[in-house]
């Protein structure tokens, strides 16, 4: 049966009895040509199931474009020229529509008797981008600036180019002469992609350079479309104000905006300016609101650009007096307080604004006013360690930057116990366990029907048999998931071949102590281990580590039987010449050390700040291991404190 969509009488009813051959209909047989509209088409089998489909038509209407494609040019994309034909009975209000370098799709209305409908044409155009790995894709039509850190992220290079067509990416330095070519890899839908690091032997010689899609289409013809401009200056020689407006020095040719962060609101929604003649309107709301890092950008005239988390290396700080005004009162407070205009109250319900203003901050230590900001925001943290860790949990702050920055809080070395009511439903699973764990105590004593089962069922589910297993106090066999031998033997593998390890570990998610998990997260670090290697953190750990296990011993045996299984697993490992390969060995160790402390277990202070800020960069640089093992250290620590809790002999 159809009709147009939308309406309840049918155009067409029709039966056909089906047999075991596959046949093919038209569901429109017997209606006038000419159809337009949106119809909606409905089978119906013989035991009254139903499949469903809608379609828009336009019978009889054609488009032909003069160009394979659109590339970009200065102002926007290629003209181009479409060509409409319409078949009797249906008719359109134009022949034919010209699309010049700033218009980019067109509308025309087309008629078939007393149906009219207004159609968009978008002629077919080239898009590419170059984004990192797991951030949202934003294709774009004109070319970027990238410096050589972007290109050593772990990014993408890809272009999406219709038709059938042949491509290469060729990479061309300063005199225009290809210094490298890579065939890209075709997954689907014409998206032609490599992996950015391919390019950065080569770049680091000719340090200024483009890469270019170099296209080849059936016709013959060819094209060469510069995807990005590989840069070591920046888009602009400075920033400042003047009244109302941003002032910009030595500005980059081409269209250009500008991103703007409030300092003194860190967890506002970043400001997208636009750049003309060199100037950029402030909002009201920007102005007399505290200093102002201003990055500018290579706009898109067709596609919005997504703002980067964080300002960039290339972000200039624009000094004027003030705060942001806020409706909420906590807000405006600890808005005051980062423009240094006044001290943060006794009790500041904007806990969330908190850790982003924590976020901003930058990690280690700096300058005074910036510790003393420190100082004050994880002041308002500690008040209430449980309640600051699950608002960290809902937080918009990436999943790998929230361990490192809840060890540069020192939450790690606190309690999570709560006697209060709470639900099972937590925003983070990791977070959700810890909390689930720290409740243990307590809800062993008070147990409630059904609530006890939901407890161990969320542990289970998130945290796996194994972290059920550990609470108990049986460890297992503690080498799956540790830096070994055989990781040793991974040291002259490709990159390539450690990405499709992971890929691989991470097809299908599972619990955060499972051994696809905990395999993933020591592959992951082994990937960062040359960084490792040229942190000076790696030395603070090192000497720090062999300090504390002999106390950790002493309070926790069973803990230090998990750690010395690590240290084993590297008897027949040459340290010495691998330094990294203590990596797993020293993130249990100072996840004990965090975890033992917050119960109590030692009579004196031993996590030194040098010692949580060594262990909060090895977070930053393997944020999945640093999770598991405070996972696996905080259920052992519970075991050692309060023994068996979950047993049958409970």
């Amino acid at each position: 049966r159809v009709r147009y969509s939308g309406r309840t009488d049918w155009l067409a009813q029709e039966e056909w009895e089906s047999g075991t051959e596959h046949a093919g209909l038209d569901p429109f047989d017997g209606l006038p040509s000419g159809l337009l509209g949106l119809f909606d088409i409905l089978v119906t089998g013989p035991l009254g199931s139903d499949l469903r489909c809608t379609v828009f038509l336009a019978e009889g209407m054609s488009v032909e474009h003069s160009e394979t494609f659109r590339i970009p040019v200065p102002g926007g994309l290629s003209p181009s020229l479409s060509l409409i034909d319409c078949e009797f009975p249906l008719s359109s209000d134009h022949e034919g529509v010209s699309f010049e370098p700033t218009s980019r799709e067109a509308r025309v209305q087309v008629c078939s008797g007393d149906v009219v409908q207004t159609l968009v044409i978008t002629p077919p155009h080239i898009e590419f981008r170059v984004d990192e790995l797991g951030t949202p894709a934003q294709w774009r039509t004109s070319a970027q600036s990238i410096t050589m850190a972007e290109l050593e992220a772990n990014s993408v290079v890809a272009a999406r180019i219709p038709g059938h067509v042949r491509v290469d990416f060729a990479l061309l330095d300063a005199e225009g002469t290809v210094v490298q070519i890579e065939r890209p890899e075709v997954p689907s839908d014409n998206v032609f992609h490599v992996r950015s690091r391919t390019f950065v032997d080569t770049v680091r010689r000719i340090r200024v350079g483009e890469l270019v899609a170099r296209v080849d289409d059936p016709a013959g013809g060819s094209q060469n479309v510069v995807m990005a401009r590989i840069r070591p200056t920046q888009l602009c020689g400075g920033v400042g104000i003047a009244e109302r407006e941003l002032v910009f020095e030595a500005l980059a040719a081409g269209e250009l905006g500008a991103f703007v962060w409030a300092v003194t609101a860190p967890w506002h929604q970043v400001w997208q300016l636009r750049i003309e003649d060199g100037r950029a309107w402030l909002p009201d709301e920007l102005c007399v609101a505290g200093p102002l890092l201003v990055q500018v950008f290579v706009d898109d005239p067709w596609l919005g650009i997504l703002p980067p988390r964080r300002p960039g290396v290339t972000a200039y700080r624009v000094e004027q007096p003030g705060w942001l005004d806020d409706e909420n009162p906590s807000r405006e407070k600890l808005s005051r307080f980062l423009g240094g205009q006044g001290v943060l109250p006794g009790s500041c319900d904007a806990v969330a604004e908190v850790w982003a203003a924590l976020a901003a901050l930058p990690p280690g230590r700096s300058d005074t006013r910036t510790e003393l900001l420190r100082g004050g925001l994880v002041r308002v943290l500690a008040r209430d360690p449980r309640g600051a860790l699950e608002v960290l949990g809902g937080a918009t702050i990436p999943a790998p930057e929230m361990v490192p920055l809840l060890i540069r809080t020192g939450l790690t070395e606190q309690r999570y116990a709560s006697t209060r009511a709470y639900d099972h439903m937590h925003a983070n699973p990791w977070v959700g366990c810890l909390v689930e764990i720290a409740d243990l105590p307590y809800r062993a004593r008070t147990e409630v029907a059904g609530e006890w089962d939901q407890m161990l069922g969320y542990l289970r589910i998130h945290g796996g048999e194994w972290l059920i297993s550990l609470l108990r106090g049986k460890a297992g066999d503690p080498r799956i998931g540790v830096f070994d031998r055989n990781v040793e033997r991974a040291h002259d593998w490709p990159p390539s071949q450690i990405d499709e390890m992971l890929e691989v570990l991470r097809t299908v998610p599972e619990a955060l102590l499972d051994e696809a998990t905990r395999m993933s997260a020591i592959m992951a670090a082994f990937r960062v281990r040359q960084e490792w290697m040229a942190e000076p953190a790696l030395a603070v750990l090192t000497a720090g580590v062999s300090t504390v296990l002999r106390r950790i011993n002493h309070a926790a045996p069973v803990l230090y039987d998990m750690i010395r299984a690590r240290n084993e697993a590297l008897d027949d490992v040459d340290v010495a010449a691998h330094p990294w390969m203590l990596l797993s060995l020293q993130s249990l160790t100072m996840a004990a050390l965090a975890r033992l402390s917050a119960r109590g277990r030692f009579d004196i202070e031993l996590m030194t700040r040098d010692l949580r800020e060594a262990w909060s960069r090895l977070a930053d640089l393997c944020p999945e291991l640093v999770v598991t093992d405070l996972l696996i250290a905080d259920a052992l620590a519970t075991y050692e404190t309060h023994g068996d809790l979950i047993g049958e002999d409970r």
